[in-house]
């Protein structure tokens, strides 16, 4: 098993950021906009343009997830708008009501920079991935697909996980894979509750 990947953030960084997160859906659900951030106000690691993924479950249930993988905005901004977007404008569920959010759980996963991953045919792609560690990004013409390092607790298998983005990213179909192009990345992943990967 690979060595676990050097964690960026404090326990401190982690509260503020799945505390935003929560607080931007609360706003949202009062006046329908994500809550507007002042990055001035928090510490420098959090200003930083950061990309980030957050995640709602309910009941063990995905519930919403939406985020972004380029850095372009400062990273509180990034969590207060992909937690509000996570939670309305996930188009697999409908928009997140009161009634739910006292039961709902969130993740935040604040993605490395992208590395491209050269690979000479699945067979190499396969062999190439670190097993719990790595992220996927796929592409393949316009098409993509990506897949969080969380996603390695369901399918533990690289040629499933391969073969499960590509379907994601509905390239499974294409008769020829000759210009795919992977990049991998990692993640800092925050759990409410303390849990984090």
């Amino acid at each position: 098993m690979p060595d676990e990947p050097q964690r960026r953030y404090s326990e401190q960084d982690a509260c503020i950021l799945l505390g935003l997160a929560r607080e931007s859906i609360g706003h949202g659900l009062r006046h329908g906009r994500a809550l507007a951030v002042e990055p001035g106000v928090y510490a420098p690691i959090l200003r930083q343009p950061g990309a980030c993924f957050v995640s709602l479950h309910r009941q063990r249930q995905l519930r919403g997830c939406i985020g972004t993988m380029e850095a372009r905005l400062p990273l509180v901004v990034q969590v207060a708008e992909s937690a509000y977007a996570a939670a309305f404008r996930d188009w697999r569920f409908p928009p997140l009501r009161a009634v739910e959010l006292d039961d709902l759980s969130l993740d935040v996963h604040v993605l490395s920079p992208l590395s491209p991953l050269p690979f000479q045919g699945l067979g190499d792609l396969h062999a190439r991935l670190r097993v719990g560690q790595d992220g996927l990004l796929l592409e393949l013409g316009a098409r993509q697909a990506v897949f969080l390092p969380v996603m390695w607790e369901q399918l533990p298998d690289p040629q499933r996980f391969v073969a499960a983005l590509l379907r994601k990213g509905e390239m499974d179909a294409a008769a020829d894979l000759g210009g795919l192009r992977a990049s991998r990345f990692t993640v800092d992943a925050f759990t409410e509750g303390g849990r984090g990967a």
